[in-house]
């Protein structure tokens, strides 16, 4: 994908997150969960696996840049036993650059305020079964979730929520 796609893939995404995204991880796994649900932003092959999940360099680099356009405000905060957590929000020299680069259609909203609302780590669990199964590592649905929470320990508290994230990403993918 094109840089330029990106950062208005990325943009898209934040503003149908209500302007704020307040982690990396969320902003990867969502990503990837739009590009999983073929919305034509983003392209679920663009992503590797990686420790937290499906990970996009060029997502990383797009939100770099965002932030030194001032496309995007990044505020560090002291995460519980996780390190730094960052959060995103959208500015008004971002407001400005969606108004011309074209706001996020409604199917990508709808997609994204079902995944919004999860903790990250539902997200991670959701995106590592996706990937399995989009990269046909796996039989079928089931397999892949033992398999990513072989691979992902410390997501096991986080199955019914990332089970219940993907079937509603699944019905909402057969909606439309």
């Amino acid at each position: 994908m094109a840089r330029s796609q990106t950062l208005r893939a990325l943009m898209g995404l934040i503003a149908a997150a209500g302007g704020t995204i307040d982690a990396r991880i969320k902003v990867q796994k969502e990503a990837f969960l739009l590009g999983a649900s073929q919305t034509g932003k983003f392209d679920h092959r663009d992503f590797i696996y990686h420790y937290y999940g499906p990970y996009s360099r060029e997502i990383s680099d797009a939100l770099q840049f965002a932030v030194s356009a001032g496309l995007l405000s990044e505020d560090r905060q002291p995460g519980a036993g996780e390190g730094v957590r960052y959060s995103y929000t959208t500015t008004p020299e971002g407001e400005r650059f969606l108004s011309e680069a074209g706001a996020p259609d409604a199917r990508e909203i709808a997609l994204v305020r079902i995944m919004h609302p999860h903790h990250w780590r539902a997200l991670e669990l959701a995106a590592t079964v996706r990937f399995l199964e989009l990269r046909r590592q796996v039989n079928n649905r089931n397999e892949a979730l033992a398999e990513a929470i072989r691979l992902k320990p410390e997501t096991k508290s986080y199955r019914s929520e990332a089970i219940d994230l993907l079937s509603k990403l699944q019905q909402l993918d057969r909606t439309q």
